[in-house]
């Protein structure tokens, strides 16, 4: 539709495998076809791509680990994990599937407050993407062309402040802490090439506000480039970049309201 595959080989090693099993893999999906998606971007991004089923329904396990795994690069451990907590949230665990769109439930599983570009449930769409509170996340990016750890969690912080304002009652706890952190090991290890941890604010952009891979602007997949090592180790680094850390930790140990990304 908007590329052919031809034009957007992922990789020499790859090519074959997806030329087989995803002939129409490169090509964004059509609009009429987008009946589920979740508050995640990458699981958007692969499914508007063709690597899970476009409709983002009766998702598999073995679909989300061939799936993350040929359209991003990451390893099966990790994306076995999501697939294993979208199979927990499923609101049909008969079928051993689940629609993207259950992920989306407040407060199982990977779903929080604050995210870098959704609302908190209790004040709004926690499933869409916001681009207002994409926007104060952005403004830390903004001045360089490239994003790194320490950049995200400069932005982190900000959308931080901003759910606080926004909703006194959110909730920022250890798991919303630590899931943020692991969001940000993840999409900056998978769009990173040839670099894991640092990747181009046009890479990030497309992913985020279109739920798009980056084919079309050069990016390719590295293909284990994203592991459990690689995004710890990028997470991590991220705290770094929050003015805030002291504050925010306080948050996250005494359960006072706030937020995460």
């Amino acid at each position: 539709m908007l590329l052919t595959q031809g034009s957007c080989s992922i990789s020499p090693r790859a090519q074959t495998i997806v030329s087989h099993c995803f002939p129409q893999t490169l090509l964004l999906t059509d609009k009429r076809y987008l009946e589920a998606r979740s508050p995640c971007p990458a699981l958007n991004a692969i499914a508007n791509h063709g690597f899970l089923p476009r409709s983002g329904k009766n998702v598999n396990l073995a679909q989300v680990i061939l799936g993350l795994f040929l359209g991003m690069g990451v390893s099966p451990e990790i994306s076995g994990g999501i697939g294993a907590i979208g199979m927990a949230s499923s609101s049909k665990p008969l079928t051993l599937s689940f629609d993207l769109e259950d992920l989306s439930k407040h407060m199982f599983a990977i779903e929080h407050d604050c995210s870098l570009s959704r609302q908190d449930a209790l004040i709004g769409d926690n499933n869409a993407f916001d681009r207002e509170l994409w926007n104060v996340a952005l403004a830390q990016l903004n001045s360089s062309t490239t994003v790194t750890p320490i950049d995200l969690g400069r932005a982190k912080a900000a959308r931080i402040q901003d759910a606080v304002r926004r909703n006194p009652r959110s909730i920022y706890g250890p798991r919303a802490a630590a899931f943020g952190y692991i969001e940000h090991g993840l999409m900056l290890t998978a769009l990173g090439a040839p670099i894991p941890g640092i990747t181009r604010l046009d890479y990030l952009r497309c992913f985020m506000e279109e739920e798009r891979l980056p084919y079309h602007l050069g990016w390719r997949p590295t293909l284990e480039a994203t592991n459990v090592a690689t995004a710890l180790a990028v997470g991590i680094a991220s705290i770094a970049g929050d003015p805030n850390v002291l504050t925010d930790a306080g948050r996250i140990v005494l359960g006072t309201p706030s937020v995460s990304c």
